[in-house]
This record gives C-alpha cells, sequence and structure tokens, in this order.
C-alpha cells in the first residue's frame, strides 16, 4: 500500500477508535468588552422621607469589578466571538451618547464588528423614586419607620451591544438573573440583588466589621457571576 492511501487510513481508524477530533474553526465575528461599573460601590439608605435619603461612595478597588464583570462576559460569549479587547472606562449614562462614543473611537481602539458596554443604569433599577439611591454596585436599605427592610446587595447594570461598523444599538438589556423562586405574576427573572436578612445595618462602610464587607464582597461577586451570563445569553440568543 502507497504512502498516499495509508495516511487517509490512518485518518479513518483514528476516527473510528475515537482518536482527536480536528481543532474547531475561531469564531468569525470580534467583539470587544467594555465595563464601566467602576472601582467603586455605593452605600445609599432610603425611606418614607426625602430626609431619609442618603449615599456613600465606597473605593474598593482591589474587588477588580469591571475585571470581573469583564470575565464573566467573555466565559459567556467566547463560544460565539473572538474576543479582540477587553477595557474598563466611563462612559456615558444615555444611550445616544454611548453610541456616540463608539463612533468616536473613544470605547475601544481595537476594531471588532460588535461591542459589548456594561454600565450602571437608572433603566435597571428598584427605586424609580430615588435614582441615586441604588444606583449599579453596592448595598441599599429602606429606613423608613412603616415597612424597615432588611438591607440588600445590589448590583443594577444594563448591558449595550453595538455594531462596530455602523454603530447601532443591535441589543439592549438590564442585567438579570434567574430568581431564586417564581414571583406572585410568575416571573422567573429577577434584577440582581439579595438580601442580607442577618445584617446589622451600620449606615456607614467605616461602621462595618471585616466580616460584613467581605460579606458584601462575596455576595457581590456571587450577583455579578450569576446575572452575566444569564443576560448574555438571552441578549446573544435574540
Amino acid at each position: 500500500m502507497g504512502r498516499s492511501r495509508l495516511v487517509p487510513t490512518i485518518a479513518l481508524l483514528l476516527a473510528a477508535c475515537g482518536g482527536p477530533a480536528p481543532p474547531a474553526e475561531p469564531p468569525a465575528r470580534t467583539l470587544a468588552i467594555v465595563s464601566s461599573i467602576g472601582p467603586d460601590i455605593l452605600l445609599g439608605t432610603t425611606g418614607d422621607n426625602e430626609a431619609d435619603a442618603k449615599t456613600e461612595r465606597v473605593a474598593v478597588p482591589g474587588w477588580h469589578l469591571d475585571e470581573v464583570a469583564i470575565d464573566a462576559a467573555r466565559k459567556s460569549l467566547a463560544v460565539r466571538y473572538r474576543i479582540v479587547a477587553a477595557e474598563s472606562l466611563a462612559v456615558p449614562d444615555s444611550t445616544a451618547a454611548l453610541v456616540e462614543a463608539a463612533r468616536a473611537g473613544k470605547l475601544t481602539a481595537a476594531p471588532a464588528d460588535l461591542i459589548l458596554v456594561v454600565s450602571p443604569s437608572t433603566s435597571a433599577q428598584h427605586h424609580d423614586g430615588h435614582p441615586t439611591i441604588d444606583y449599579g454596585v453596592g448595598v441599599s436599605r429602606w429606613e423608613g419607620p412603616y415597612f424597615p427592610r432588611p438591607p440588600y446587595v445590589h448590583a443594577f447594570l444594563a448591558v449595550t451591544l453595538i455594531d462596530g461598523h455602523d454603530f447601532t444599538v443591535v441589543g439592549q438589556s438590564a442585567v438579570k438573573m434567574k430568581a431564586r423562586q417564581p414571583s406572585a405574576f410568575g416571573e422567573d427573572e429577577t434584577l440582581p440583588f439579595v438580601p442580607i436578612d442577618t445584617f446589622v445595618w451600620p449606615g456607614q462602610w467605616a461602621d462595618m466589621t471585616e466580616r460584613q464587607r467581605e460579606q458584601v464582597h462575596q455576595l457581590t461577586l456571587a450577583l455579578l457571576n450569576q446575572s452575566m451570563p444569564y443576560t448574555l445569553d438571552r441578549l446573544a440568543a435574540r
């Protein structure tokens, strides 16, 4: 048997014996990921009166929140797209300004078929009447005298998918996650937040114990790692 016949024969034998499959082709479309969560979290308190509303911005650069969001997005989308850039920077809150920033090349230097932006958004919040209280990532508490509620850790974000060629918005969604149990209306998804019932609210970051701070940290990471794949899988499937 000549060599020309031997090579295909070996290939057939390997395939029949469950030999290694040929490497999969890399995804053709490219994607740049931009995260704008930033190095801070927001502590917010609100209640029945405007006077009850107060916030505190706390720097937690060691939590690497943008990197966590980018990594979760990368793992979720790498099967569909070839990731060509991943950056963290501040972006505008309005969709129109976000598109203009993309058109001007201010979001990513790398050309890409699509640009995914992860950012805090007033459209993805619990309390419409207090848009600055539970904005983005942080901890909030309702402190009214009649119906006080336990504090909750939240990651209220939005994802926007922009065409990297004509700079149109091809997809946009509040970041959500699978609900722990269906709501009274049968909804099985929710905004990313989790109550911390045993948490004694000290009011300020400086008054929290190290254990409380680490609890907030770990719950924040869990929310990002659960909500980002859940949201992006649904956005990419549209």
